[in-house]
């Protein structure tokens, strides 16, 4: 992960994204909104973002809940960003690390922002 990558999720547990309610959804992409510009107010050097969502084994799920990635890209993260999402940043994808999060109700309203400190994990 970088610096102040941020997971966004709904407070109704929830495995899959596509399972969400239009107002869920809504309030989703406003945070996504809403962080990406508390991130670059905070960092200049953010010129670019990812935003990830995984549903599935298959597609790399292993956290059971709904969840969306923003990722902050700056300058130089990795040799070649070519390609963007198919291989954010390689090495990076150890999630046990510190992430930021944003918690929503199931009406989209927000209910909490903090920090994640995930048990260690496999």
């Amino acid at each position: 992960m970088t610096p102040l990558h941020t997971l966004i999720l709904p407070n109704r547990h929830i495995a899959d994204y596509f399972e969400l309610e239009p107002a869920e959804r809504s309030a989703i992409d406003d945070l996504l909104e809403e962080t990406r510009r508390g991130i670059l107010a905070r960092d200049p050097e953010v010129a670019g973002f990812n935003i990830g969502v995984n549903i599935g084994a298959v597609a790399g799920q292993t956290i059971l809940h709904c969840h969306v990635h923003l990722i902050p890209r700056r300058p130089g993260d990795v040799a070649n960003p070519r390609g963007g999402v198919r291989a954010v940043i390689p090495g990076k994808a150890d999630y046990r690390l510190i992430a930021s999060v944003v918690d929503l109700g199931r009406d989209g309203t927000r209910l909490s922002a903090g920090m994640e400190f995930p048990s260690n994990r496999p």
